[in-house]
């Protein structure tokens, strides 16, 4: 039988094999260290017999310690996914200003304009939870093919085409100031943005793009 050194030296702790009761008194200095040893050697055991445990630790008056609480679900866009929605959302929120606060909403289309040069790729989906549900943004970079109707067919450089739908609260921009859908035509650079919901891409930014400088939005 393995016994742990200094288990039958320790005074008012008999060794083992004696058989016989420890002596009356107060328990050895550092017993509580011991019983710490055992528990060691205990996990050491289970766990090198292929088994593997999660072992909780037991507070020094014996009573074990409450269980950490679970971290909560993070809801809500990350990474570029958040600077897609953000930039989205400060447009749509500055899309009609009123008089008064026309310069704070031209601050805001410009610092999300500024972002959305930022957010790398030729076209990607980021889908998140929300507290609907799941939410899916797309964005595509690339030259318009054809218009017809509220479809507007994008082809990115590699070849892939996406049809973006038109809505009532699509924002299209030019030359760093809104403008309407009907200025939209084949061979224009454009930037689209949106969500996309089952296989439609709703349009929610279309920024069309100057042809001599080739910039992200």
């Amino acid at each position: 039988m393995y016994t742990p050194s200094g288990f039958g030296d320790t005074p008012g702790v008999p060794a083992p094999e004696s058989g016989l009761p420890p002596e009356s008194g107060p328990p050895p200095r550092g017993g509580r260290s011991l019983g710490k040893v055992a528990a060691v050697v205990v996990t050491c055991a289970v766990v090198a017999g292929g088994a593997f445990a999660v072992t909780q630790a037991v507070s020094d008056s014996g009573q074990s310690p409450p269980p950490a609480a679970s971290a909560a679900a993070v809801s809500g866009p990350t990474g570029q996914a958040a600077v897609l929605n953000g930039a989205l959302a400060d447009l749509a929120s500055s899309s009609t200003p009123a008089p008064a606060t026309s310069a704070a909403a031209a601050r805001r289309v410009s610092r999300a304009l500024v972002r959305l040069r930022q957010l790398g790729g030729m076209y990607g989906e980021y889908t998140f939870e929300t507290k609907k549900g799941p939410r899916t943004l797309a964005f595509e970079r690339g030259t318009v093919l054809s218009v017809a109707g509220a479809d507007v067919t994008v082809r990115a450089t590699d070849g892939t085409a996406w049809t973006w739908v038109l809505t009532g609260a699509t924002i299209v921009r030019e030359n760093g100031s809104r403008t309407t859908a009907t200025n939209l035509a084949a061979g224009q650079l454009v930037f689209a943005a949106g969500q996309l919901t089952g296989s439609t891409r709703d349009a929610r930014l279309v920024v069309i793009r100057a042809a001599a400088k080739n910039q992200a939005a």
